[in-house]
C-alpha cells in the first residue's frame, strides 16, 4: 500500500531532479559557447589596440582615442567591484529559486 503512495512522489521528484540537471547542463554548454565567443572577441580587441599602440605615434586622434580608452576601463575597475557584488547576489536569488523548485 506504501508503494502506491511512494511512487508517485518519487516520480515528481525524479522529474524535478532530471529537470534541474537538464537546465544546467544547458546552462553549461551555453556559457562554454559564450566563453569561446568572448575569447575571439577579445582577440580582435587586441590587435586593433596593438594597431592604434603603433598609430598612436603619428595620428594625435588615434593617441587621444587611446588615453579616453584608458579612463573607461580605470572607471570600469574601480566601479566591477560593486557589480560582481551584484552578480553574486543575482546568482544567489537565482540558485535559491532552483532549490525551491526542486524541493517543491
Amino acid at each position: 500500500m506504501g508503494d502506491l503512495i511512494l511512487g508517485p512522489v518519487i516520480e515528481v521528484t525524479i522529474s524535478k531532479l532530471i529537470s534541474a540537471a537538464a537546465e544546467q547542463i544547458n546552462l553549461a554548454v551555453s556559457w562554454k559557447q559564450e566563453l569561446i565567443i568572448l575569447q575571439n572577441k577579445l582577440v580582435l580587441i587586441q590587435a586593433v589596440l596593438q594597431d592604434a599602440g603603433q598609430r598612436q605615434v603619428t595620428d594625435m586622434a588615434v593617441k587621444h582615442w587611446l588615453l579616453r580608452l584608458r579612463q573607461v576601463a580605470d572607471d570600469a575597475d574601480y566601479n566591477k567591484d560593486f557589480k560582481v557584488k551584484l552578480e553574486l547576489i543575482s546568482l544567489g536569488q537565482r540558485f535559491y529559486s532552483q532549490a525551491n523548485l526542486i524541493e517543491s
